[in-house]
């Protein structure tokens, strides 16, 4: 239920805490676009709205050039 907080740990996790502030505001607002339950109609399941936020997390921590970088 905090985007924020999800954020902070996978970039801690993915990029060594190196992602910049302005790169988690902008993750974290997107996360929090993400609302509300969808069917998946080819497992017959229910991705919930935290599902939904954790995989865009990740998706998009994987895609800064922070993560793309080893130092």
């Amino acid at each position: 239920d905090d985007p924020a907080a999800l954020v902070q740990r996978y970039a801690l996790l993915l990029t060594a805490n190196s992602l910049s502030p302005q790169t988690q505001t902008t993750i974290v607002q997107a996360l929090h676009d993400i609302s509300g339950n969808r069917p998946n109609t080819k497992a017959g399941v229910v991705n919930t709205q935290a599902q939904d936020r954790i995989k865009a997390c990740i998706f998009l921590i994987m895609a800064t050039p922070e993560y793309m970088v080893q130092q």
